[in-house]
């Protein structure tokens, strides 16, 4: 996809975003739910949002798609996964994150999207505060040598997970 032209749009011409199209299980093969946003000289910084396994063969498969060459080694990478390690609905777990990460090579990864209820009560993710997913994510984040260093943010009021 062409990026979006900012200054057609009353913006500040400067900053460059760039659609990119992935597979979103409910949504068909392709959807748009993926930016990179650049400001000339710049950072880049993505937003993967409603990421899931069927984008294993453009991000794990060794293949070099367009998406894929875009994204990788994007400053900071803001991306949902949200459970540990069950697979759920149109979202990527963070088990299968990692894998992705050790592909895209970000320099920082932003964790959104948080909840951990798919994964049930009883096992990891489950109930967890921002914290806990914070400091759980760097653990495992060194403990694997992913790439970049986890940061975890809860989209969802911590009143909502009782």
């Amino acid at each position: 996809m062409p990026p979006i032209d900012t200054g057609a749009l009353g913006l500040d011409a400067s900053i460059s975003i760039q659609p990119l199209t992935i597979s979103h299980e409910t949504a068909g093969e392709y959807s748009t739910a993926e930016f990179i946003t650049k400001r000339q000289p710049g950072r880049r910084i993505a937003l993967l949002w409603d990421l899931d396994k069927l984008n294993d063969a453009w991000v794990l498969g060794g293949g070099a798609s367009d998406a894929l060459r875009a994204l990788q080694g994007v400053d900071v990478l803001f991306v949902d996964c949200n459970t540990w390690s069950t697979e759920g609905r149109g979202h990527i777990t963070f088990q299968r994150l990692k894998q992705y990460v050790d592909v895209i090579r970000p320099l920082e990864t932003v964790l959104i999207h948080l909840s951990g209820h798919e994964d049930g009560r009883g096992n990891p993710g489950f109930g967890w505060s921002n914290g806990e997913w914070e400091a759980r994510a760097r653990g495992a984040w060194r403990t694997d040598r992913a790439s970049s260093s986890a940061h975890a943010r809860r989209s969802r009021p911590p009143s909502a997970e009782q």
